[in-house]
């Protein structure tokens, strides 16, 4: 069975069936919208060893094209959600980047809202197009590599990840290699020297 997304989430956010609920209704939207019977892999089953695990992942990760990533404090913490992301990771590097990254952030949170845009630079490094929330840092990112893909509320969300979905390969391939290019340029080695060069110059430091 082929899903449209994989969701990576830490169990114990779920604990009242929140997150269940929210991807139940992410699961109608998508119906609603594409009149076609969605398949999203959510899964709450307790699998008891790593084993089990492994084998599940792998079958649902085989062809699947989008990981949906709830993160939190605990999914942060979770050594089965880096497993679950490195994976995809590894895969997309195996897949020439045409995959999509989402990054969806808790724009109620000012300790979310305000972290730099670092995760959202990696995902570019790795030549995939990204999708995120718009907090300043990822706006600011976007803005300067000229791609429209932040989302500041649920309207813009369906919007977007549904032009996400439909885009054909060469699209996404299109946006992948503008983000890679804008990350290579703006965060390379020497620009990151330079910045830290002039954080000391501010500081009153000279060299």
């Amino acid at each position: 069975m082929a899903f449209l997304f994989f969701t990576s989430y830490a169990r114990l956010d779920n604990r009242e069936g929140r997150l269940t609920t929210a991807v139940n209704r992410l699961r109608d939207r998508l119906i609603a919208k594409t009149g076609e019977n969605v398949e999203i892999f959510f899964d709450t089953q307790e699998l008891k060893n790593g084993v089990e695990w492994q084998e599940r992942l792998g079958a649902a990760l085989k062809d699947t094209r989008v990981i949906v990533c709830l993160c939190s404090p605990a999914y942060l913490k979770s050594a089965f959600c880096a497993k679950e992301f490195e994976i995809f990771r590894l895969r997309v590097e195996a897949a020439a980047g045409h995959d999509v990254a989402i990054i969806p952030i808790d724009l109620t949170d000012a300790f979310a809202r305000g972290k730099p845009e670092n995760k959202l630079v990696m995902l570019w490094q790795l030549g995939m197009p990204v999708l995120t929330s718009d907090t300043p840092a990822y706006r600011r990112a976007m803005d300067s590599a000229g791609l429209d893909l932040t989302c500041a509320d649920s309207t813009d969300w369906r919007a977007k990840l549904g032009r996400m979905i439909e885009a054909s390969d060469e699209e996404r391939e299109r946006i992948a290699r503008q983000g890679r290019a804008f990350a290579e340029r703006a965060y390379s080695k020497d620009e990151f020297l330079k910045r830290f060069d002039r954080a000391f110059e501010l500081a009153g430091f000279e060299f």
